[in-house]
């Protein structure tokens, strides 16, 4: 399988050839958590009338992420996130889109 190793978290995907992938995952898909088993530190918050948008920073990847209104959000902190990984997106080195759904 597949390992994605960022800011000291690993990713194990299985049945994923290795090689070199961009990953891609949309703000409603990082999930801001307690118990999630990534964290960034907290850079921005936008806060917006049904959300918040943060900007992270996950050893040196900038994440950006949608969270709800009262999520304690401290710029300067640590939050910790997971990904939805059943959302989230590999490209291959021509651009083409793995599927992971086998």
């Amino acid at each position: 399988g597949l390992v994605l190793e960022a800011s000291g978290a690993a990713l194990e995907l299985r049945d994923v050839p290795e090689g070199v992938y961009d990953f891609g995952v949309r703000p409603e898909d990082i999930l801001i958590d307690e118990a999630g088993g990534m964290e960034g530190t907290l850079k921005v918050v936008e806060t917006l009338g049904n959300e918040k948008i943060v900007i992270l920073d996950f050893g040196g990847v900038t994440l950006t992420a949608r969270c709800a209104p009262g999520a304690r959000t401290v710029v300067g902190e640590t939050l910790r996130f997971s990904f939805d990984l059943a959302r989230c997106h590999l490209f291959g080195s021509d651009g083409r889109r793995v599927d992971l759904s086998a």
